[in-house]
Formats: C-alpha cells, structure tokens, sequence
C-alpha cells in the first residue's frame, strides 16, 4: 500500500511540475506556429505601413515571445532537459524570443527580407515543421504571373 501511494505522489508531482509546463510550452509553440501563418501576409510588404495597420500583429509575436520564455522558465531542470533533446535547447527558445521580438519591431517596415528571416528563423529554433517554408520564402523574382 505504501509502494503505491508513493508512486502515486511521485507521478503527481512529475505530472505536475515537469508534463504540465512543457505541455503549455508546446501549446505556446503551436500558437507561434498559427501566429506565423496568419500573419505571413504582412511580411511580404515592400512598403512601409503605419503601424497601426500591424499593431495586432505586432502585439501578437511580442505577447508570444514574452509567454515562451515565461512557459520555458516554468519548467524545472529546462537546460539539462534541452542538453538531452528531450526538449528544444534553451537557446534555440531564446534565439526563436529574439526572432518574434524582431518581428513585433520590423512589421511596419518596408524590409521584407529581414522580416521574411525573422520569421524562418523562428519556426527553424522551434522545430516547427507544421509551417511551410515556401510561405515563408522571398518571392521568386522571375515568377511574373502567367504571361500569355
């Protein structure tokens, strides 16, 4: 009975200190991946924008930057969780936070290049594969349209 008890406590506890924060870690990274898809549309622009036109977008990718570090620290022994590939290492998380941070700045600009980086670079450090890397590529300059 004892033996049981302390599995159980023990299953809890990992459950809810360990499966827990990496689970809404994942749900994190998921909503990076969603975030960059729906808002791909405003790293293509070759003009600038005023930024109230990309707030909302910007907000987004800096709220998510905020909310994966914070999801990350959460979980305890991170590092050597990482250092093991259990998990993305701690600085791919920080790198992909630097990207988002990046994006929040650079939207209303007219840089797309940069922004169209920021934004492989961030699904790159994630591992987010869900994220087609041909939505995220820079136009291909001899590709005019159907000329007839």
């Amino acid at each position: 009975v004892l033996g049981g008890v302390t599995v159980l406590v023990v299953g809890q506890i990992v459950t809810k200190f360990v499966i827990e924060p990496i689970y809404e870690q994942r749900k994190t990274v998921g909503a990076v991946a969603d975030a960059l898809i729906y808002y791909a549309h405003h790293f293509a622009d070759s003009f600038d924008r005023p930024f109230s036109e990309v707030k909302d977008a910007s907000d987004k990718f800096r709220r998510l930057a905020a909310e994966l570090m914070a999801r990350t620290v959460a979980i305890p022994g991170y590092r050597a969780w990482g250092a093991l590939r259990l998990i993305r290492p701690y600085k791919e998380i920080v790198r992909a936070r630097g990207c988002l941070f990046g994006l929040s700045n650079y939207l209303h600009r007219a840089d797309f290049e940069r922004k169209m980086q920021l934004a492989r670079d961030a699904a790159q450090a994630l591992n987010v594969v869900a994220v087609d890397t041909g939505l995220l590529e820079a136009p291909n300059g001899d590709d005019r349209g159907a000329q007839g």
